[in-house]
């Protein structure tokens, strides 16, 4: 099915994160004084390792731990960028469905059989919702589990027990899907990985991809027609390697330079997507959206809610699109309960109904931090206007 069609005027909303001028010059003059990760990083008595992707991080740690020929507990609701490595490391799948408020791994699903019939257990922080660390790590201590942390989402978010990632034998982030980076990823692990990875090299679209994502004042209205222009071209790629694992090697020296320019104002950054997303949900949820539940540290580096019963998602979409407003919906063919986890598993999808109502209703709404109040105003009267026009499915 194609794409909605995004508008050229007014200017696009968007998620993608991006470096201001400003902020790379800045760096450009304090070079040196590290990338600052360790505030939002468990690295304590911990390994750290960059890789060109998170899904190269995994790979790591599953070369590492030694689970090839395993089976891995996976919550359903989860995206395919595993399924390559999965099947390069002949690893089996055991899908349990996921809670229907935090949308995380239902601790009440994983039985005993299950538990012992495994080597290792993925915890995904969902959307970037932490989930109970510690909970999982006790129950993976209890039954001699490889606790493996899915943190792609969740950089810097915190627990009581610490920053999110803390209680993993290993710990994955994706670091292209909270910064302004065309790609990077972090391995936290308990001990050391052996082999030091060789640089990555960029290419030619490869540096002009990293430079589309600087923000150029003035531009602004441009992004709604480059982004038509350029998606899913090399210089503005949708996912790489969902199927097929990327080569491990470590981030460009271009990607190193953005990375290390945009963590010292990730705080603020955090700080303004929890401020827009709350304001984006407080309005919504009384039209009947329902979002994941927030506790109070909840970092929204994703702002997901599902559509009112009523409501067509898709033509909730195309509406929002038609008006610039690019939202989207992260795994709306789950891996639990999709057809290649059936063909190539033997995965029952009846089994985990809360993974497929959220793939049939979830919608995710653009948040970062240059979204202005006039363009929260805008959102918001968009969904009224849709919702009030009883455009049921």
């Amino acid at each position: 099915m194609n794409e909605p069609r995004i508008a050229l005027w007014p200017p696009m909303v968007s998620t993608r994160e991006r470096l201001r001028i400003t902020e790379a010059v800045a760096h450009l003059r304090r070079r040196g004084n590290g990338s600052m990760l360790g505030e939002y990083v468990p690295v304590v008595d911990r390994s750290v390792t960059m890789t060109t992707y998170g899904k190269g991080a995994f790979e790591l740690a599953v070369v590492d731990a030694g689970l090839s020929g395993t089976r891995m507990i996976f919550p359903a609701f989860i995206s395919h960028d595993y399924v390559g490595v999965l099947q390069k490391y002949d690893i089996t799948p055991v899908f349990v469905d996921v809670e229907p408020d935090t949308f995380h791994l239902a601790t009440g699903s994983c039985n005993e059989e299950l538990l012992e019939s495994a080597s290792s257990l993925v915890l995904l922080h969902t959307f970037g919702l932490p989930a109970d660390g510690a909970g999982f790590r006790d129950l993976c201590d209890r039954h001699g589990l490889y606790l493996m942390e899915d943190c792609a989402r969740a950089l810097g978010a915190r627990t009581p027990g610490g920053l999110v990632g803390i209680h993993g034998d290993y710990s994955a982030f994706s670091l292209s899907k909270i910064a302004p980076v065309r790609r990077g990823g972090l391995l936290v692990s308990r001990r050391p990985i052996a082999d030091e990875l060789p640089k990555g090299r960029a290419g030619i679209s490869g540096v002009v991809n990293q430079l589309f994502l600087l923000k150029v004042p003035g531009l602004k209205v441009l992004e709604g027609p480059l982004y038509r222009l350029l998606r899913e071209t090399q210089v503005y790629p949708g996912e790489i390697g969902l199927y097929e694992p990327p080569d491990l090697e470590a981030p460009e020296p271009l990607v190193e330079f953005f990375l290390e320019a945009f963590v010292p104002h990730y705080g603020r950054v955090l700080e303004s997507k929890r401020a827009t997303a709350v304001a984006i949900r407080e309005k919504l949820e009384p039209l009947g959206f329902e979002f994941q539940r927030d506790p109070g540290n909840h970092i929204y580096t994703a702002l997901g809610a599902k559509v009112p019963p009523a409501v067509d998602r898709r033509g909730l979409r195309d509406h929002l699109h038609k008006r610039a407003i690019n939202s989207y919906t992260l795994w709306g063919d789950p891996l639990g309960t999709s057809a290649l986890a059936a063909a190539a598993w033997g995965t029952d999808p009846t089994k985990f109904p809360v993974a497929a109502e959220l793939a049939e209703r979830l919608i995710h709404f653009p948040i970062g931090r240059f979204i202005t109040d006039g363009e929260v105003d805008r959102l918001v009267a968009a969904c009224r206007e849709y919702v009030a026009g009883g455009a049921g499915g």
